[in-house]
């Protein structure tokens, strides 16, 4: 005779290494992640993603700072590369367009908003993006005095 369902059905014996549990009637079912793991919901993906771009932006961070700092060295003074230089070596043609395009929609949004932002440091702005998207990334941590897996 089978024994009745139980709200906390135990690991079948064959399942036991395989991440699976025993539900109704014997049928092996797939156990959740835990909570803040890849896999865990939808937004496991998401996540990871959000930490993979934080770590290429944080690259991109440090190799501008080093490069601000080996110019620095160079000259003597205080020298580093704009938002404006990055994006003007990096798209070229486009990133000019960028100031006629934005007048259109308002021509105070260019002036006192995006002119003054582009004029921050690359390095600074890529390291606070690479932190933003660390934190957006991050996994939950457990709360205080409770035992969190792994």
């Amino acid at each position: 005779m089978q024994a009745p369902f139980s709200p906390r059905p135990g690991k079948s014996p064959i399942a036991a290494g395989e991440g699976l549990t025993q539900g109704r009637g014997g049928v092996a079912l797939a156990r959740r992640a835990a909570p803040g793991h890849i896999g865990a919901g939808s937004f496991g993906v998401i996540k990871a993603m959000f930490r993979i771009f934080a770590f290429l932006t944080l690259a991109a961070g440090f190799v501008a700072a080093v490069m601000d700092g080996a110019r620095t060295l160079a000259n003597g003074v205080l020298a580093y590369a704009s938002l404006a230089d990055a994006g003007s070596r990096l798209l070229g043609a486009r990133f000019s367009a960028l100031q006629a395009s934005t007048e259109e929609i308002h021509p105070l949004l260019w002036d006192p908003l995006l002119a003054s932002l582009l004029m921050t440091p690359a390095s600074l702005a890529l390291l606070a993006a690479g932190l933003l998207f660390h934190f957006m990334g991050r996994k939950q941590g457990g709360g205080v005095g409770y035992l969190t897996p792994g």
